[in-house]
């Protein structure tokens, strides 16, 4: 579909040819009347007689005159629509039949008019698509955790031990020889991932070291400051499995040690 500048463009145009269509169809008229009144008075009684001319020689004039009127238009026409790459439409011969063509266009143009209108005014009253979900419950990106590359270069005080019952942690030294002021963060921080066997390897370290500090909260509380921002990480993630893992290590650090946890 063509846009509303250029459909006015080409109805203007089109009201243009048809009222030069017009006057020329009138001075036709006229030339035929005037040669139609000279033929009667030279084959009247009383005048010499005078050769009628053949009706073919009379259309090829009138078809001659119509195609330099045409051309002149064209002319006249071209300078005006160059810059707006629009073409024209020819001039037919003043007949009944192009005439009748003439008006079929104009119809169909004044549709495509009346229906960009309608599509218009549809496209005004359709409501405007509201800000969208603020996406409060929406999970954010994971955050990037160095708790694997640990693993791999064998930084982490245990291993996975396959047993009959499933896995489980293996630990290079006691629990209570530990410095939970290093190793307690490191595990913490790899509650944010989601790939086994990392996630398993952080949930149960937590689970296991904090299981070995409970009673005793100077093991727990100098590594505080380093835990919570780390914490705090895993739960703006929106993630259910790390949301409800740090949930359970919060609950295990409150019920194993009460004087870590304000009154």
């Amino acid at each position: 579909m063509n846009s509303i500048a250029e459909l006015k463009l080409k109805q203007r145009l089109l009201k243009d040819q048809m009222a030069f269509l017009d006057s020329k169809s009138t001075k036709c008229e006229e030339l035929l009347h005037r040669r139609r009144a000279a033929t009667v008075q030279a084959n009247s009684p009383g005048t010499a007689i005078t050769r009628r001319r053949p009706r073919d020689e009379l259309l090829k004039q009138v078809a001659a005159q119509s195609s330099t009127f045409h051309g002149m238009f064209k002319e006249g026409s071209g300078g005006q629509n160059a810059g707006n790459n629009v073409s024209t439409y020819g001039l037919p011969r003043p007949n009944a039949a192009n005439a009748h063509l003439t008006s079929l266009r104009q119809k169909y143009i004044m549709q495509e008019l009346e229906q960009a209108r309608k599509q218009e005014e549809a496209a005004s009253r359709r409501p405007k698509p509201g800000p969208g979900k603020a996406g409060g419950f929406k999970a954010t990106a994971m955050p990037q955790t160095l708790f694997p590359t640990r693993y791999a270069r064998n930084e982490l005080p245990c291993s996975i031990e396959h047993v009959s019952f499933g896995l489980q942690l293996t630990w290079v030294a006691p629990l209570h020889e530990l410095d939970y002021d290093h190793y307690l963060p490191l595990f913490v921080e790899g509650l944010c991932c989601t790939e086994h066997p990392f996630d398993f390897m952080a949930k149960q370290g937590c689970k296991e070291m904090l299981s070995e500090a409970a009673g005793s909260p100077e093991r727990v509380l100098p590594s505080l400051p380093k835990i919570l921002p780390m914490l705090r990480t895993a739960l703006v993630t929106k993630h259910p499995a790390i949301v409800i893992m740090g949930l359970q290590f919060l609950r295990q650090l409150a019920l194993s040690n009460p004087e870590v946890t304000p009154q």
